[in-house]
């Protein structure tokens, strides 16, 4: 695969696939730019995802990747099951000897954080398999103004896991001498520099003392958007790698019905917007998705016609 200017980095599994396969088809469709594409799924889900590998979209066995930060995933069964007594889905477990039990959540924040160890692009995006893009996007929209812009949005008082991931992140960093208002960083098609990550890195082994991956494993309450926002708004604020800003290209949905109406999508979709975002928790139908893109790509075209 030839290098690009932008990697996109999107963790996966067999419960998303079909909306892996959307995400897939219109980044394929509307992204207007050259791109690599990674998706970093189990080994045990590869072959159900083979069909989606292109000339610059490969797989990435997330144990294998995981395996050289000394993290071995736990032979955890997926559900536990007795037949009118208990029906358990179980979450992912890995282990790191010297930290113990890590759970699979913390991995997926620490393979975002490990992205200039999986790809050499200068930019990197993560998009998560619950999106997809509905209009063109350019490299321009994306990166083309210098710095680039990072989603940043206030947090309200009642947001108390954001508060402490915000609290988690600044003792990572080593930053005592806060005075700003905390920030949510976490948003989606997210771009992060390159050298800001290994900036990131490099800072939180500092003030650990040790490995980063180790850092973050022990603190376990991570946010990876909050902890790289946090970095670039304070400590790498001077090297001028990003501009702060209200998120401006995703309509999203973190929750509501399942039978969402086309009219509620319609309503909430901006101008600026390029990708719809509704939450994989919703238990909403594969078709029902569909059938929003659907009716969204539909009222695209009428509006460009007039």
């Amino acid at each position: 695969m030839a290098n690009a200017e932008l990697t996109i980095i999107t963790p996966s599994y067999r419960n998303d696939y079909e909306l892996a396969v959307d995400l897939c088809a219109s980044m394929d469709r509307y992204l207007q730019l050259p791109f690599k594409h990674l998706l970093v799924v189990p080994r045990s889900d590869m072959a159900l995802f083979a069909p989606l590998r292109a000339a610059n979209r490969v797989l990435v066995a997330k144990e294998d990747f995981l395996r050289q930060f000394g993290f071995f995933k736990l032979p955890f069964p997926k559900r536990i099951r007795i037949p009118g007594l208990v029906d358990i889905r179980t979450r992912e477990q890995w282990y790191r000897p010297g930290i113990g039990r890590v759970s699979g959540w913390l991995v997926q924040q620490i393979i975002k954080l490990a992205a200039p160890q999986l790809c050499d692009s200068e930019y990197i995006m993560f998009i998560d398999s619950d999106n997809v893009l509905f209009r063109p996007v350019s490299a321009a929209q994306l990166y083309g103004g210098m710095p680039v812009k990072l989603p940043q949005k206030p947090m309200k008082p009642d947001m108390h896991e954001h508060l402490l991931w915000h609290r988690n992140a600044l003792e990572l960093l080593g930053v005592t001498d806060f005075q700003d208002e905390p920030h949510n960083y976490i948003d989606h098609l997210i771009i992060w520099h390159r050298d800001a990550v290994l900036a990131l890195q490099q800072r939180v082994a500092q003030v650990a003392g040790g490995n980063w991956v180790e850092a973050l494993a022990r603190k376990k309450a991570v946010s990876e958007y909050i902890l790289y926002g946090v970095y670039c708004a304070t400590l790498g604020r001077a090297r001028g790698y990003h501009v702060f800003g209200p998120p401006d290209l995703t309509c999203s949905f973190w929750s509501g019905a399942p039978e969402l109406p086309a009219a509620e999508v319609l309503a909430a979709v901006k101008p600026s917007h390029v990708n719809l975002h509704i939450q994989s928790t919703i238990p909403m139908p594969q078709q029902h998705r569909r059938a929003l893109l659907r009716e969204l790509a539909a009222h695209q075209t009428t509006a460009v016609g007039g």
